[in-house]
């Protein structure tokens, strides 16, 4: 068994668009199955995304997913800031229950510049 937010060498069957490729010779995929710790609306549709490996990363969501069916919601300010991490999932949620896959997230979305001090 692996521990939440910890790399997992699995192979995924069902997703396989999530499958990167591994640290062995082999090129074996894995999901990363990084749990989001931390979700801050920035602008617009743009969150910046905590993961448990302390990366941060900026995803635009309405850049790569569209806003229907149970996502439909999102497309108001208001309800999209209600964005907040539900750490029993380890990924984002909004108050309808909506979510996304973190593995997913992470692989959308780029690493966040660091503000100089």
């Amino acid at each position: 068994m692996v521990a939440r937010g910890a790399a997992s060498p699995r192979a995924s069957l069902w997703y396989p668009y999530l499958l990167i490729p591994g640290p062995g010779a082999d090129e074996t995929p894995y999901c990363l199955q990084v749990d989001i710790t931390a979700v801050e609306p920035i602008q617009g549709r743009t969150l910046l995304l905590t993961f448990a490996n302390g990366e941060r990363r900026v995803i635009d969501i309405a850049a790569h997913f569209k806003f229907f069916g149970v996502f439909e919601p999102l497309n108001d300010d208001a309800f999209f800031r209600g964005v907040r991490v539900n750490p029993d999932a380890g990924t984002i949620q909004w108050p309808n229950g909506a979510d996304m896959c973190p593995d997913v997230l992470y692989n959308s979305s780029t690493a966040a510049r660091t503000s100089a001090a």
